[in-house]
């Protein structure tokens, strides 16, 4: 985990499923932010009720931003970029007013999704707010925190890779001092620490969603992790 690099994802721009007419009915409506963390999947093709929601290849990393999508039973899949077969085929239910994160992971044909509720929490003077998930297949248990000091203070520990029901219990955020950090992810099982990354700033009454992906030993999808501003 030597590579392990920390890094904003790029947004994507997306069509949504929603009509952009003026004289459409006021319906109502939720927030949908859709991250590719898949290795081995390059570009997808993203359908919402078979209507596509990308307008080109959905790539690797891509992050979309919050989308508005309608609420209600929805059905979600995503295919290989101009090609055939369905990757991942998955109905979700989406509540009016409220926010979502949809998280495309595990590598190759393995691909999964991890569907979350986004509760953004109140803002606290002096306070940034945080959460993780451990997106890497075949990465260790790994703990994460931050140095202030020279001493090092864990935030999430002996974190392993997530399932749907993982993710759910570390979809809320936890709160940190807003300052600039020394980021250190170490291996649980002996505290070695695997990736260091000075000056990363975390901003008073932002919020921020930190994701390992990757695959150890590859070139070109290698390990490492990425940081999304939710706010």
């Amino acid at each position: 985990m030597k590579n392990l690099l920390l890094s904003c994802c790029c947004a994507l721009l997306l069509l949504t499923a929603c009509s952009s007419n003026d004289d459409a009915p006021n319906v109502p409506l939720s927030k949908l932010q859709i991250t590719h963390a898949s290795p081995g999947n390059s570009g997808l093709d993203l359908t919402m009720d078979g209507l596509r929601v990308n307008n080109i290849p959905f790539n690797y990393l891509a992050n979309s931003g919050y989308l508005d999508a309608y609420a209600g039973q929805r059905k979600f899949t995503a295919n290989p970029a101009g090609g055939s077969g369905v990757l991942v085929e998955q109905q979700l239910q989406l509540t009016a007013d409220k926010r979502y994160s949809m998280f495309l992971y595990d590598s190759g044909v393995k691909i999964k999704t991890l569907f979350l509720e986004d509760v953004f929490p109140n803002t606290e003077a002096g306070k940034a707010h945080i959460r993780f998930f451990h997106l890497a297949p075949d990465a260790p248990a790994v703990t994460i925190g931050y140095v202030s000091g020279g001493t090092f203070t864990p935030v999430f520990s002996n974190r392993s890779f997530e399932t749907q029901a993982t993710g759910t219990q570390n979809q809320g955020f936890t709160a940190v001092a807003a300052a600039t950090y020394t980021i250190e992810v170490r291996r649980a099982s002996d505290n070695m620490v695997v990736f260091s990354r000075p000056g990363v700033p975390l901003s008073e009454g932002k919020i921020y969603t930190f994701y390992a992906r990757g695959l150890i030993n590859s070139v070109t999808t290698p390990l490492g992790a990425e940081v999304i501003i939710n706010r």
